[in-house]
């Protein structure tokens, strides 16, 4: 059989590990359909591709639509200028070596493996437009183009409003990106100009850093007897709503000036995407605000953007992963009320800061669970509406109760190894490969 002569191939090759977590994904692929064939509309059902790829491409447009906003200065909080960024034939090179094999190519068709087997006179030529785009601050207008594939979130697949818009950027801008994005986030935290609270798209700190800053904080509250009340917001579309002019205020003020300044306005402004269902495109539409999920360098300005909502928590201890917030407040029994009034106050702090930066929570994905007491009752509110009490909660993949049980999330990862040991052994023939593919996968 093929598929069985390519499971051989791939053991015996030096890189076996490579061959076969590609083979599982398109394996994967081959029994998972990602595509939107079914899409309603204001009561009206459609299954054209190309309507549908259109009816996309009008909503996710939408959420890109912000009121205009002042332009005002802030206070420059750093005396180290960055303004150049040191594009050199390693760096380059490295970050050619960090692109997938197989990943997606944008709207120039050029795929990754041109890059990563192309010579060294690919890197000087690439060296030369990377140091002219940024001596000129300008991003070139043929990167500006993106294709965007719909991603389901949750909830009905046939409404539009649960699926998130990622973009498919060129190959050559993500290695540009990365050269760029290394050097300003060396460059913040060097200067602590990122608040420690914040675990997303940085070096030495990830999802599991996250995990561990806050049961730390819980359990070391619970040791000392004390009551843990944990607060959790979701920001509306928190990457496509982000304002350019608010963000450009927030990277002077944090030293960041020309010509890589310019050529940061240039990579936000006059973009279009291209919204691609299965091999049906929509027409351009273009982007008047975000920054670019499923670009390199969009996560970073975000994280820069929503930087100061730190500073709304004196009582509380804010913790992000970009724009997943939970803070905790702890307290003794007996000073309940006091925590809950500066709980209050802070929560329309947050109402103040959002209202200046242009960005809303989901009320309806916002509440709060407290730890070390089931019967507690509160009564709080942002933005005009109750927050919720929570019975669990789904934080960064863990999910768990108020007592702090995890069985739920162990029943969960059970049932989702028992799949995957099933998929495993009918789609593989070989037991070294079933056991290295189970231990890389789960």
């Amino acid at each position: 059989m093929k598929s069985q002569h390519e499971e051989n191939k791939a053991l015996m090759g030096n890189t076996k590990t490579q061959e076969l977590c590609r083979i599982l994904q398109k394996r994967l692929k081959s029994c998972k359909d990602n595509n939107v064939s079914i899409l309603e509309h204001r009561g009206v059902i459609y299954n054209d591709p190309q309507v549908i790829s259109e009816l996309l491409s009008e909503w996710f447009c939408n959420d890109t639509r912000v009121h205009s906003t002042p332009n005002f200065q802030m206070t420059c909080k750093s005396n180290h200028k960055l303004g150049e960024i040191d594009f050199n034939m390693q760096n380059i090179d490295s970050a050619i070596k960090t692109l997938k094999s197989n990943g997606s190519t944008g709207t120039d068709d050029i795929p990754s493996v041109i890059y990563k087997n192309g010579s060294t006179e690919m890197v000087v030529l690439l060296l030369r437009i990377f140091t002219l785009s940024l001596e000129t601050g300008t991003y070139p207008e043929v990167w500006k183009t993106t294709y965007v594939l719909p991603k389901h979130k949750a909830g009905a697949k046939t409404s539009a409003c649960n699926y998130r818009p990622i973009n498919i950027t060129p190959v050559i801008s993500r290695i540009m990106e990365k050269v760029v994005k290394d050097q300003v986030s060396d460059n913040l935290l060097e200067h602590e100009l990122i608040n420690p609270s914040q675990h997303g798209f940085l070096k030495k700190r990830s999802c599991a850093t996250c995990h561990i800053d806050f049961f730390n904080e819980v359990t070391r509250s619970r040791d000392n007897r004390e009551l843990v009340i944990v607060l959790y917001f979701d920001i509306t579309k928190a990457f496509d709503r982000v304002p350019h002019n608010l963000l450009v205020s927030r990277l002077c003020s944090l030293g960041i000036c020309d010509p890589l300044l310019s050529w940061i306005k240039s990579f936000l402004r006059d973009r279009n995407q291209i919204t691609k269902v299965g091999s049906i495109i929509s027409r351009p539409k273009p982007v008047s605000s975000g920054v670019i999920q499923g670009s390199v360098l969009g996560p970073l300005l975000f994280i820069i953007y929503i930087n100061s909502i730190c500073e709304c928590f004196s009582v509380g201890k804010p913790i992000l992963y970009a724009d997943d917030l939970k803070v905790t407040y702890k307290c003794k029994n007996t000073d309940l009320g006091i925590t809950l009034n500066a709980i209050q106050q802070e929560l329309e702090k947050m109402d103040r800061w959002c209202d200046t930066w242009q960005l809303q929570f989901n009320v309806d994905k916002c509440g709060w669970l407290c730890i070390g007491c089931n019967n507690l009752e509160l009564d709080l509110t942002i933005q005009g509406h109750a927050l919720l009490r929570l019975e669990s909660v789904l934080d960064l993949g863990l999910k768990y109760s108020p007592d702090l049980s995890f069985s739920e999330h162990i029943s969960k990862q059970v049932s989702k190894s028992r799949r995957l040991i099933g998929f495993l052994l009918r789609n593989f023939y070989r037991n070294e490969s079933r056991i290295l593919l189970y231990k890389i996968k789960h």
